[in-house]
């Protein structure tokens, strides 16, 4: 049955005496997984209860389940269809688990037709020992990294979704950030970062009013803010070892051409998200002198929710221009790490900086 439906059928479901049945949740779901210790419960799959985006918590590679050996062999129930979840993934689709080989899909549209298995708890019943999830990176559990969850019926509460908190809890999944860094636009970020770099702009912005901006931008008590360079700007990359800062990436304040021929026209600086899809078994990266050509092995899999040092997900000017096609100049887009450039006419956000040296 699609989805919709197979929320109702659980909840008018009576069996056994029982009516207080529904459709589980993937935490629930993937109990029944076994023999593939990548998505039974506890496993390094990261996707978890309440994920409703993919740029929230990415489908990985270890998701993917465990080949099969067996048939059956994945499910407790000795069962090999695909079974849905009480979980949406974006807005049409909803995350299900295929017991054939012990996988956790999100592709699959809520009007097609899945297996369905209803699950029930007691008002009140409580389950003991329940990790907290999804600890933002630089981030400390705040007194506990388990709790113990009630039933309320419909969901088990409190989330075991991690969230900032400084008051210190045991009953509850709360974490703070490690000296040194504070919570910042939903990460946590070095205080040295932080005062470095101003908000980002409320809007988008051509080139030569990015620059403007940056000039005439007076915040937290100081005025000596500026557009960055490309080289700057790349300080902030942070999980993508092509683009960080000394990655292989070509592109630098001294190294400004284009030249790549791999899906765009630029030095192939390609981030490390599935926003660019690799077409082949590697992906090229060289800035202007092909025979410096750097390969990779594949494209990395997307395994961290940010880019950003700071938390952005949005593309960012910079005020290095791209030496050889005019008036286009280069930003970086953090949503995946890449590198691209535009004409100057074109908007996009800023983050200014500023020189903190002594």
């Amino acid at each position: 049955m699609n989805w919709e439906d197979a929320k109702m059928y659980c909840e008018n479901l009576e069996e056994n005496g029982k009516s207080d049945w529904h459709l589980p949740l993937l935490s629930e779901l993937r109990t029944l997984i076994q023999n593939c210790p990548s998505t039974e419960t506890g496993g390094v799959c990261e996707t978890v209860d309440n994920y409703d985006s993919y740029y929230e918590k990415p489908y990985t590679r270890y998701c993917d389940g465990c080949e099969l050996v067996n048939e059956n062999e994945y499910s407790k129930f000795w069962e090999t269809g695909i079974f849905w979840s009480s979980h949406s993934f974006l807005s049409d689709n909803a995350w299900s688990v295929n017991f054939f080989r012990g996988q956790i899909l999100n592709y699959i549209r809520k009007d097609e037709l899945l297996s369905v298995r209803c699950v029930r708890a007691d008002n009140g019943e409580t389950r003991s020992g329940q990790k907290c999830e999804a600890l933002v990176e630089d981030g400390l559990w705040n007194s506990v990294d388990e709790i113990t969850q009630t039933w309320n019926g419909s969901e088990w509460e409190p989330s075991l979704l991690g969230s900032y908190d400084e008051k210190p809890t045991t009953t509850e999944c709360k974490y703070v950030c490690k000296d040194g860094y504070s919570f910042y636009n939903n990460v946590c970020s070095e205080n040295q970062v932080i005062q470095k770099w101003s908000v980002i702009s409320e809007k988008k912005m051509s080139l030569s009013d990015a620059v403007n901006f940056c000039e005439n931008l007076e915040e937290n008590g100081t005025d000596d803010w500026f557009l960055p360079s490309v080289s700057e700007l790349r300080t902030l990359v942070k999980n993508c070892a092509r683009t960080k800062t000394g990655g292989d990436c070509g592109l630098t304040d001294n190294c400004l051409t284009g030249g790549g021929y791999f899906v765009i026209d630029e030095c192939d600086c390609m981030g490390c998200s599935s926003g660019w899809e690799c077409y082949e078994d590697e992906c090229d990266c060289y800035c202007g002198d092909e025979s410096k050509d750097v390969r990779y092995d594949s494209c990395p899999p997307r395994n961290d929710i940010y880019y950003s040092k700071l938390g952005d997900t949005e593309s960012l000017w910079t005020r290095s221009s791209r030496t050889d096609i005019k008036e286009h100049n280069w930003l970086i887009n953090f949503n995946n790490g890449t590198f691209f450039s535009e004409s100057e006419n074109n908007e996009f956000f800023v983050r200014c900086m500023r020189n903190t040296n002594p």
